[in-house]
C-alpha cells in the first residue's frame, strides 16, 4: 500500500475522469477516450494495490474497444489496453478464461503493430504476448474444438524458430491426439504426426522427449493403419532417445 498522498491523488483522478465520462453520454465522440482514461487510472490503482476491483476496470476497457472497431485508428491501442487488464486479473485470479481471451486479442493485435513501433515493443515483450503464451502453455490438455483452436492461435503467436515453439507444437499435438482418441478421425492422427515432426526439427540436440513423442504418434498410426514403416521409425526413434538419455 502506498502513501496517503498517492491514494488521495488516485482518488482525485478517478473522480475527475468519472466526471468527464458523465459528460460524454452514449454517442458522444469522446466517450471511448473518457472510458479509457477512467479505466487506466483505475488499473494503475489496482497495480499499486490501492484499488481492489479489477472487473469494473476491465469492463471499461471492453466498452472503449467496442467503440473503436477495426477501422478506428485507436483500435490497436484499445486491444492492448484490454489485454493489459486481463493479464493483471489473470496474474491475481488465475482464471483460464482471461488468458484465453488475451491470446485471441494478441492474435488480432500483433499484425496491426508494425515492427519498430512502440506499441509492438510493449505488446511483444515479457509482460505482453510472452506472458500470454506461457499461461496458455500451462493450460491442461483439452480435446474440444474451441481448445484446439486456441492452441492453433498460440502456435501462430510463436515466430518460427522461437525457442518455446516446440512446446506449443506438442501442446497442440496432444489436444489433436486426444480428439482422435475420442472421435477416430484419421486426419487428426495425421496432423499429430506432422506437428511432432516439426517439433523434433526444432528441438535442441539431445532432447529425447521430442523423439519419444513422435515415436508414440507413429506407433499409434501403425496400430490404426498397419504401415510397417511407421513401426520401424518409432522403434528407431525410441532407440535414439534411449541413447541420448544414457549419455
Amino acid at each position: 500500500m502506498r502513501s496517503g498522498t498517492n491514494i488521495y491523488l488516485l482518488n482525485g483522478a478517478m473522480i475527475y475522469f468519472q466526471w468527464v465520462l458523465d459528460q460524454c453520454p452514449v454517442g458522444h465522440p469522446d466517450r471511448a477516450a473518457a472510458l479509457t482514461n477512467l479505466a487506466w487510472a483505475r488499473l494503475q490503482g489496482y497495480i499499486q494495490n490501492d484499488l481492489k476491483d479489477i472487473d469494473f476496470t476491465t469492463s471499461l476497457f471492453r466498452d472503449a474497444l467496442a467503440l473503436r472497431p477495426q477501422c478506428h485508428p485507436d483500435h490497436p491501442l484499445s486491444l492492448y489496453h484490454l489485454t493489459k487488464a486481463l493479464r493483471w486479473r489473470h496474474n491475481n485470479q488465475h482464471n483460464p478464461a482471461d488468458i484465453c481471451e488475451s491470446a485471441q486479442l494478441y492474435h488480432e493485435l500483433l499484425p496491426l503493430c508494425p515492427a519498430g513501433t512502440y506499441l509492438r515493443s510493449i505488446a511483444a515483450g515479457d509482460n505482453g504476448v510472452d506472458y500470454v503464451i506461457s499461461g496458455c502453455n500451462d493450460l491442461p490438455t483439452d480435446a474440444s474444438d474451441a481448445a484446439i483452436h486456441l492452441r492453433r492461435i498460440v502456435l501462430e503467436l510463436y515466430p518460427l524458430g522461437k525457442k518455446h515453439r516446440p512446446r506449443a507444437l506438442d501442446n497442440l499435438a496432444q489436444a489433436v491426439e486426444a480428439r482422435f482418441d475420442q472421435h477416430g478421425n484419421v486426419n487428426d492422427l495425421e496432423e499429430t504426426v506432422k506437428l511432432r515432426r516439426e517439433a523434433v526439427s526444432l528441438c535442441p540436440e539431445g532432447d529425447s522427449g521430442c523423439l519419444n513423442n513422435l515415436a508414440v504418434s507413429l506407433r499409434s498410426r501403425f496400430q490404426h493403419q498397419g504401415k510397417s514403416h511407421d513401426l520401424d521409425e518409432a522403434i528407431s526413434l525410441h532407440e535414439e532417445a534411449l541413447r541420448l538419455h544414457c549419455r
